[in-house]
């Protein structure tokens, strides 16, 4: 019996960070809102208002990347707002580098520090972040499969 290869993926999706950070606060304020419309007596606007408010609160932005037709989409819940033209995927990189987060009080500071992962697409000009996380294994292996989809190279840089 002849192997049959697995069809490798050309659509890959990635977080990214919101495009309208001030929309939390009307997600809070409807929160907000609907507390006092149930204080009130009126239940229906406060569960629509929850509904709302939650709503607001939970959406996400992300991208879509399109190894085949080499382009970045964009999007705002399913809105898309911007699609990128990619020139080429020269290489997939890989990296990993120390980020430390200093909290300060009035009595002492502390510093938290850890390791970030990123996935950066390299075309040819300029590097594009794709992702970044702390689960080294999941980037990994979503910057292989990237790397195999793309027919380019992976390079991994560890720091």
């Amino acid at each position: 019996m002849a192997h049959i290869p697995a069809k490798i993926k050309s659509t890959y999706y990635f977080p990214r960070p919101s495009p309208f950070p001030q929309l939390q606060y009307v997600g809070y304020i409807l929160l907000v809102l609907a507390i006092v419309q149930g204080w009130n007596g009126a239940y229906v606007q406060a569960g629509f208002f929850i509904f709302l408010g939650l709503g607001i609160l939970l959406l996400k932005s992300w991208s879509k990347l399109d190894v085949d037709k080499l382009t970045i989409v964009d999007f705002f819940a399913i809105i898309p707002y911007r699609t990128t033209k990619l020139p080429g995927i020269h290489k997939v990189v890989f990296t990993a580098g120390q980020v430390s987060q200093t909290m300060g009080l009035r009595a002492n500071t502390t510093t938290i520090s850890y390791i970030e992962y990123k996935i950066l697409l390299d075309t040819g000009g300029e590097r594009i972040k794709l992702q970044a996380g702390r689960n080294q294994k999941k980037l990994l292996k979503k910057a292989q499969s990237l790397a195999q989809a793309s027919k380019t190279e992976l390079l991994d840089q560890p720091s």
